[in-house]
């Protein structure tokens, strides 16, 4: 089972999206709005990573209580040793 998750960095008028977006947006679980500021960096929910973005669950399949459990940063290993970090790591050194 797969997550779905699109970051606009904008606020939200999925209506007024031209078509592609709109696609995303009907295919998206949730759709974090807003950008992401250095200054606003929050450990506070899931999905986000600035206290001034909001996370709009989209689909039935995730709601707020899911941001409790959800895992805020992932490590990928590569087959040629590179590591990729994704999400947003309260420590990283």
């Amino acid at each position: 089972r797969f997550l779905v998750q699109a970051a606009c960095g904008y606020g939200l008028t999925p209506w007024a999206f031209p078509p592609v977006q709109r696609k995303l947006w009907d295919l998206a679980d949730i759709v974090v709005a807003g950008p992401y500021v250095q200054a606003q960096r929050s450990f506070e929910h899931a999905w986000v990573g600035s206290a001034n973005q909001q996370v709009h669950f989209v689909s039935s399949r995730y709601s707020a209580a899911d941001q409790l459990n959800a895992v805020r940063a992932e490590a990928h290993l590569e087959s040629d040793g590179t590591i990729t970090w994704t999400g947003f790591p309260e420590v990283f050194d």
